[in-house]
Formats: C-alpha cells, sequence, structure tokens
C-alpha cells in the first residue's frame, strides 16, 4: 500500500525500521493470498484493481494490529494510508461535475459515472435522489466494501474506504456551488444504516448543528 512506510513512522514511532519492514512484507506476501481466498470472491467483485486493493487493505490491517491496543487505532491508521493513495484532481473534479450540474441532469451525470466507471454498476446499487427542499443525496444501498471486509471478518473496516468520500465532499465550496453537506442526516451501511446516504442541502436550508 502506498504510503504505508511513512504512516508507520509518524503513528507508531515506537517501531524500529525492522519492524516496519516486517509489515511491508506481510503485506505485499498476504495480498495474493488473500485474492485468491474463497471468502474474496463470495463478493459480488466489481474488478480485479477492487480486488486487489481491498485485499492489501486486511492484509495491512493485519500486519498492524498486533502492534496497536484497539481495533480502532489501527483502522485510523489504515484510513490515512487510504486517503494518501488518492487524487485530490480527481476527487475535485467529481465534486465540481456534482455541484455544477443542473438539477434536471443529475440522472444524466450519474448515467455518465456508470458509463465511464462500469465497475460502480451492479456491485453498488446507487443512485441521486433529490429532496423536496432542493436538497439532494446519494443513495448507495449495496457496497462492494462492506460485503469484501465482512466476509473477512473485519466489518468494520469498511470505514477506511467511507473516511474518502470525504476527500470530495471537503473539496465543496458552499459558497460556490449553494449546496452544503448535512452531517446529521450521514449515514453508512458500515454504521448501521440500512443504506450509504451522503445528504446535502441548499445553503438557505437550515442544518442542524
Amino acid at each position: 500500500m502506498r504510503g504505508l512506510r511513512r504512516e508507520l513512522r509518524t503513528s507508531l514511532p515506537k517501531l524500529n525500521s525492522k519492524q516496519r519492514q516486517e509489515i511491508i512484507e506481510s503485506v505485499k506476501t498476504n495480498t495474493p493470498l488473500l485474492v485468491e481466498t474463497e471468502e474474496s470472491w463470495k463478493a459480488d467483485i466489481p474488478s480485479r484493481d477492487h480486488l486487489e486493493w481491498a485485499s492489501s487493505i486486511v492484509a495491512a490491517f493485519r500486519a498492524v494490529t498486533p502492534h496497536v491496543e484497539t481495533e480502532e487505532h489501527a483502522i485510523d491508521i489504515i484510513t490515512r494510508v487510504t486517503r494518501s493513495g488518492i487524487s485530490l484532481t480527481l476527487t475535485g473534479i467529481f465534486s465540481r461535475l456534482i455541484c455544477r450540474t443542473p438539477e434536471d441532469s443529475k440522472k444524466t451525470v450519474r448515467k455518465l459515472i456508470t458509463a465511464l466507471l462500469p465497475q460502480y454498476g451492479l456491485p453498488w446499487h446507487w443512485d441521486m435522489k433529490h429532496g423536496e427542499d432542493g436538497g439532494w443525496s446519494i443513495q448507495i444501498r449495496r457496497c462492494f466494501y462492506p460485503q469484501f471486509m465482512g466476509n473477512h471478518g473485519h466489518p468494520n473496516l469498511a470505514r477506511a474506504i467511507c473516511e474518502l468520500d470525504f476527500m470530495w465532499i471537503d473539496q465543496i465550496n458552499r459558497r460556490n456551488s449553494g449546496i452544503q453537506f448535512d452531517q446529521d442526516s450521514y449515514q453508512t451501511l458500515v454504521r448501521g444504516g440500512n443504506q450509504c446516504r451522503i445528504p446535502f442541502v441548499k445553503v438557505t436550508t437550515s442544518v442542524k448543528k
């Protein structure tokens, strides 16, 4: 995983270089093994790249966990590593595409994204819904990552993927876009929701603090 060695030095400064290298080698060794397990192939796999990436996250989590006190600490470390591997340029393009599209064209945007990235089709079951107050939300009724992580016994680890949404959400300028993220109505499958819901409201609509 890109950025893992750097994150280990930052988050686990008590580890020596040998221990850090052992974690890196463990991830390299176990990622391809996880790819081929029966548990991996029980998931509705969108692409080989997604399968390998998800497997590397599980491998890194298992390698890091023995060196921390809690599972939550390990998840936090893996979350920061996954964020470091995502391009802010790409997330910025996505946020601008979403925010600057006329309301009546949101479905067109969804079709465009699905056409350009066909792997975001069936395994995710997602859509864009409009509210009566002029707000809207991205709703995901099924997601590959909780299914994959759950199959491997680490359902909460999918949170490391959920946190990536905030990379494009945080780039939304409420003054320029006219919308803002509604934290109170946000929910995910990982945190017990019946769907992932990423909601936005008009800036003129009050949001509970």
